[in-house]
């Protein structure tokens, strides 16, 4: 095998990629790429982890995002007891997802990924189930140390357990955020570096999500700040509650709501667009900012609809 291959535009012009390498979303999380999501301590990234591998066992939705195929998840995990996976996991019919995920224990001695004999071991388990998805969480249980040499070299182990390429599973490595702090308000995509080693993770991840907790609600923002191969932007208001997330309108923050009502909505999609052509016509007619555009979708989607890549309103609402 060629260390690297070299081909004319038209090689790439003509290039099918393999069948249902994308998993999620508009190549939100697809087969041999990375994806990110990051998030507060006990914003709810593990139960996000878990809706996740329970919307690709019964092909539902992830954040409003659709799942285009059946797909199998690994999940290694060093934070949640199995009472904690009992809670998660006593509210989905088991006889639907029981053959589709696979969760570990905490291992006893931690993320060991500079152990030959750890990475041997879950190269077998993997090997087994053959995941189109693998969950590493968290990620500071792999990096022990905050600089780069660390992230390289953990990095280094993951790759050669799961290297990339479309024929090797997904990989959504689950991050810590820094601490909020009251002079740093970040929005949209400059979410993202606002992650525990961002300046690595955010560099190699093809995607990028991060929660955000709504203060004093049990509400969460969901953001995909990056997506190299799709669409980027919010993703809405969720609340978890009987075993997923479910839409919730009614709390966003009072600022993300001023000025973009449905009706400004409605008036500007008289026919399908994408949603960044949807943005921009709400920028260009409210003055918002682009983010706050993103939001309000989020925030009116059970009025909308995807079809074909494009946004619409519903039957029921024209």
């Amino acid at each position: 095998m060629n260390p690297i291959n070299f081909h004319p535009p038209s090689w790439y012009a003509d290039y099918q990629p393999p069948e249902m390498v994308q998993l999620l979303g508009d190549h939100h999380i697809q087969k041999g790429s990375i994806a990110i999501l990051g998030g507060a301590g006990g914003v709810g990234k593990s139960l996000a982890v878990t809706t996740l591998a329970v919307a690709g066992a019964t092909t539902g939705e992830w954040f409003g995002l659709k799942v285009h195929k059946k797909f199998k998840t690994m999940i290694l995990q060093a934070e949640n007891s199995n009472t904690r996976l009992k809670n998660e996991y006593v509210n989905h019919d088991i006889r639907q997802v029981d053959e589709w995920i696979r969760v570990s224990e905490p291992p006893e001695r931690g993320f060991s990924f500079d152990s030959l004999e750890f990475r041997n071991h879950l190269r077998s388990e993997s090997e087994k189930f053959n995941p189109d998805l693998v969950v590493l969480d968290p990620w500071n249980h792999i990096a022990k140390d905050d600089n780069i040499d660390s992230y390289n070299k953990a990095l280094d182990r993951i790759l050669e357990v799961y290297p990339v390429g479309e024929n090797n599973p997904a990989l959504l490595i689950v991050a810590h955020t820094r601490k909020p702090n009251p002079d740093r308000k970040p929005e949209g995509s400059n979410l993202m570096f606002e992650i525990s080693g961002s300046h690595k993770l955010t560099t190699i991840a093809r995607s990028v999500f991060v929660l955000v907790q709504v203060p004093d609600t049990s509400v969460i923002q969901a953001h995909c700040c990056k997506n190299n191969n799709g669409e980027s932007g919010e993703l809405g208001f969720w609340e978890y509650a009987d075993g997923s997330y479910k839409p919730c309108c009614g709390n966003a923050p009072k600022d993300d709501k001023k000025g973009i009502t449905l009706e400004v909505i409605k008036d500007i999609l008289v026919n399908p667009m994408k949603q960044s052509e949807l943005v921009k016509r709400l920028q260009d007619e409210t003055g918002k900012s682009q983010s706050t555009c993103y939001a309000a979708l989020g925030t009116y989607d059970k009025h909308l609809e995807k079809v074909d890549n494009k946004i619409q309103l519903k039957v029921s609402e024209q």
